[in-house]
């Protein structure tokens, strides 16, 4: 289906409007190809894009402007980064505090309509989402709201400063393995992920940049490896992240 699509798309692009010179808003005529021979095949089945929404929030109108270029190119995955420690734009229907905690403003928010509306929009010009959800680095604003429910930090470091001390890049924030109501909450929010696209069997689970500084100076973190028979050596930290991300 998604190949006949394309190669309409590349008909498309061989038929040439010209505008009136006299009314901009009549076309004149067409120039299209009488003959031609066209090879058009993709190198590669994943032809993607990645477009980061959490440190720069983008409308859905422009994103799916940004889809009817990929669907012009022929792209067919949109990777969309759309969490970080800047900004928590998604609206969960399961953990609503995140985008409360979040977001830029009440406006920069993605709302599950949107979210079906992007998803749908892309389907139809032949690209399937990616979500990504950034964790465990990457994992500020958006996290800080453990201790108004009961359920304590879920994320550490978030905002401190000096931020080179505490993460890779500015703002700093990570989740914090230590407390085992942050898997509930992930429990939570993995739910609302798989429901906003069920034809979708992927998502990114992000993983990269745990920056150990930021658990070594967690008393509770430190304490929990202490019980587990752990250091604080970097193969500990290492452990840990890698027992996170399985």
């Amino acid at each position: 289906m998604f190949g006949a699509r394309h190669a309409i798309e590349t008909l498309s692009q061989l038929i040439v409007a010209i505008l009136n010179e006299e009314n901009e808003d009549d076309y004149s005529s067409l120039y299209m190809l009488t003959q031609g021979f066209i090879i058009d095949a993709p190198i590669y089945a994943h032809r993607g894009l990645m477009l980061d929404t959490a440190r720069n929030f983008i409308p859905v109108t422009a994103i799916k402007r940004q889809l009817n270029g990929m669907a012009a190119s022929k792209l067919n995955v949109l990777h969309w980064h759309i969490t970080d420690t800047h900004s928590f734009p998604l609206v969960l229907k399961r953990v609503t505090e995140a985008a409360l905690f979040g977001a830029y403003s009440s406006d920069a928010v993605y709302s599950p309509q949107d979210i079906k509306s992007v998803v749908n929009y892309a389907r139809q010009n032949g690209i399937r989402i990616i979500f990504e959800f950034d964790a465990p680095a990457h994992a500020g604003n958006g996290w800080q709201w453990g201790p108004h429910k009961g359920l304590g930090d879920l994320a550490i470091c978030v905002n401190q400063l000096p931020w080179r001390n505490y993460c890779i890049e500015p703002p700093c924030g990570q989740l914090n393995p230590a407390n085992p109501n942050l898997f509930l909450v992930l429990e939570q929010l993995y739910m609302d992920i798989a429901e906003m696209d069920p034809q979708q069997p992927v998502f990114h689970m992000g993983g990269d940049e745990v920056f150990y500084n930021c658990w070594n100076e967690s008393e509770a973190i430190v304490t929990y490896l202490n019980g587990r028979g752990k250091g604080r050596t970097e193969a500990d930290f290492l452990l840990l992240w890698c027992e996170f991300q399985v």
